[in-house]
């Protein structure tokens, strides 16, 4: 009994005494600090392509000084907690002038041949495809970079500055029609940066900008303010340089907290699942047939998982009739917002739109979760270990024409299923402007939308979103709303940019970090509530005895102190230590992008920290019934025979009291009694003698 109590006090004692430290290389620093901190070291490598042309000459070296000063960290949120992980930033500005000539002369080129073709342009701002310019821009990076050690991990951020004076000197060298000026267009959306199909972003900071955002509110809108320019920055000024790159650092750091390092939605497949199943199954109002593209389908969300979890994909399709719970639940979830919007005009107005409410609908989807794996499944038996991640698409005619999801999209993911609406159709209305333009989505568009949903609920957040520590609250920039990528009503691609890729896959890590330390934590928690029920007397003067611990199990002679080396206690120690290498192996395989082995490790140390909540609640709890079993035992021997003595006592003493006051009075009496009888006897005898 006394080695197990000792055993627990021993372990607080230590997990006390850890806490205590600041250091930041101490071993233990990881798990028992307050806050448990895992740091990595993340780079972000901006190749700048004309910024050090006479035109406009950058001090590389002072601007990424100034961007490391005011962005050093970026913590992502996991569900809106903030993470155990924090990434410590480093930026790198490297020139890649090699190809900036070609670049200017290719759109110059382009230009040229859309006049010779009669293409007007309107506010004399050219348009130019965005795809054949990504390709050549970042084969121009490779070529500068290609040989460096990192090369194929890093996350890139290519900004260009093409020369406006040298493309029209191209022009009119070719006697073409030199315009005002040019700007991207990538999927049709006009633009200034974009998303690229790699780990790259792109931004040309000499374009011209657009306005894009939501239009019912200012947060998160994208202007020509957003994105720096050089022409607003006039190079001779070194005041305006100063705030060009100030801008410019803003710029990098939102694209790497947005996009590089971003939130996680949700924790994704923390148990080691081997297999996963997704059955894709519509239900449909009509008699129309709902297509899908297969092929793309299976390719992006095998992306999407772990290379080694196997994947299938099955499709079914049914009518909703036939199935009166899940149209109920649709007519149940029909909700009306009412909202005041710009509009054209620059005037607002009131608007009123219908949308699907996930969360009601989910309600009835897990309800009805029986019934429904049937369909799902459609007699499929699954192996142990297989998850089944449910896909509904709900295909609705004879709707409102502007039906929409949650938050304008026409997806919704929760942890365990994904709900997709499709509708005929293809222009629907959402409250975003593009420039002067209203934004709409397809409705028809469904197999994009079953891939943004599924990424979604494998953790990724959506890119113009990051949650703000500073703020403590959610903030937008719709700076990364174009690109490579399948989410909302800018994404018309099914493909997913690398980015996404690598985030989801750091993320399985950061998960499984966060998971496991919260199984520490829990079991620390416990530890801490025993000692307030039992210990805290003893903790009070045990000040003296966190050295003490520390040579029971650091220091050269553990023989002296074998009382508290038990077998309890040496396990418990030896799994924390174990847990704390793990999370520093693990931060070290993260801070040189070793993905796929961070994953590995990130399993064994979820798995251990598991292990150690169960034994720790076990031991604790089997101390606790000890020392209620002590507590019977050991209670001191109760005051009720002492007190019931003396009330005896005093009950005696008050029934015999009268008695021995009269024998006492009788014993005080009988000396004077026997003189005054001898005394009367003698005056009795005399006259006889006489």
């Amino acid at each position: 009994m006394r080695f197990g109590v000792l055993g627990v006090l021993a372990v607080l004692l230590f997990i006390t005494h850890a806490q205590s430290t600041e250091n930041p290389e101490d071993k233990y620093n990881f798990i028992f600090s307050k806050r448990p901190t895992i740091v990595v070291s993340a780079v972000v490598h901006v190749g700048m392509m004309g910024f050090s042309t006479k035109d406009y000459k950058l001090n590389f070296m002072q601007i990424q000084r100034h961007t490391e000063s005011l962005y050093r960290i970026i913590i992502p949120n996991v569900e809106d907690e903030m993470s155990y992980v924090r990434y410590f930033m480093r930026y790198r500005y490297s020139p890649m002038d090699n190809g900036l000539a070609n670049i200017e002369s290719a759109i110059a080129s382009y230009i040229q041949e859309e006049y010779l073709r009669g293409t007007t342009w309107p506010n004399e701002i050219v348009e130019i495809p965005a795809e054949p310019f990504e390709l050549l821009l970042h084969k121009y990076y490779r070529e500068a970079f290609s040989h460096e050690a990192d090369f194929e991990n890093r996350y890139v951020i290519i900004a260009i500055a093409p020369s406006w004076k040298e493309i029209s000197t191209h022009i009119s060298a070719s006697g073409g029609y030199v315009p005002r000026g040019y700007r991207w267009k990538f999927n049709g959306f006009p633009t200034n940066v974009w998303i690229g199909k790699g780990k790259y972003v792109i931004m040309d900071l000499t374009s011209e900008s657009v306005y894009i955002g939501p239009a019912m509110t200012d947060i998160g809108i994208r202007s020509p303010l957003s994105i720096p320019r050089l022409v607003d920055f006039p190079s001779n000024s070194d005041g305006r340089k100063v705030q060009f790159e100030a801008s410019l650092a803003s710029t990098i750091h939102s694209a790497a907290s947005h996009l590089f390092f971003p939130d996680i939605n949700f924790t994704p497949y923390i148990a080691s699942w081997n297999k996963i199943v997704v059955p894709i199954i519509i239900f449909k109002n009509h008699d129309q047939q709902v297509r899908l593209n297969e092929p793309l389908l299976y390719q992006q969300i095998k992306k999407l998982f772990y290379h080694d979890i196997q994947l299938e994909i099955l499709f079914g399709s049914h009518n909703i009739h036939d199935h009166k719970h899940l149209s109920m639940a649709i007519s149940k979830s029909v909700r009306t917002q009412t909202s005041y919007e710009l509009n054209s005009k620059g005037q607002y107005e009131k608007v009123a739109r219908q949308f699907l409410d996930s969360k009601i609908l989910g309600v009835e989807l897990r309800r009805s979760a029986d019934g429904l794996a049937k369909l799902l499944l459609d007699g499929t038996s699954l192996p142990q270990n297989t998850k089944v991640l449910p896909v509904y698409v709900f295909s609705l005619h004879g709707m409102d024409p502007e039906l929409v999801v949650d938050d304008h999209q026409l997806v919704a993911a929760e942890h365990d299923f994904v709900v997709v609406l499709n509708t005929p159709y293809e222009g629907i209305s959402v409250p975003l402007f593009l420039d002067k333009n209203r934004v709409t989505i397809n409705g028809t568009d469904t197999t994009r939308h079953i891939i943004a949903g599924l990424a979604l609920n494998q953790g990724l957040s959506l890119p113009y979103k990051h949650f703000s520590q500073l703020h403590d609250e959610i903030q937008f920039d719709y700076s990364w709303a174009i690109g490579h990528l399948p989410f909302g009503a800018f994404g018309k691609t099914g493909e997913t940019s690398e980015i996404f890729l690598d985030a989801l896959r750091r993320n399985a890590v950061v998960s499984r970090i966060h998971k496991g330390v919260d199984h520490i934590r829990r079991a620390l928690l416990r530890i801490d509530d025993f000692s307030q029920r039992y210990l805290h007397g003893v903790l009070d003067s045990a000040d003296d005895l966190s050295s003490w611990l520390e040579e029971v199990y650091q220091g050269k002679n553990l023989e002296e102190n074998p009382l508290l080396y038990t077998n309890t206690v040496d396990r418990l120690h030896t799994q924390l230590q174990g847990l704390n290498e793990q999370l520093s192996n693990i931060s070290a395989s993260l801070r040189v992008l070793k993905t796929d082995v961070a994953f590995k490790e990130s399993q064994s140390f979820l798995f251990a920290a598991s292990v150690f909540e169960t034994y720790s609640k076990q031991q604790l709890d089997e101390a606790d019934t000890r020392l209620m079993c002590c507590n019977i035992h050991m209670t001191p021997p109760s005051n009720a025979l002492f007190y019931a003595a003396i009330a005896l006592g005093f009950g005696t003493i008050s029934i015999t009291f009268p008695g021995l006051l009269i024998i006492a009075y009788y014993l005080y009496r009988s000396p004077f009694i026997s003189g005054a009888q001898a005394r009367r006897a003698k005056q009795t005898t005399k006259p006889l003698l006489g």
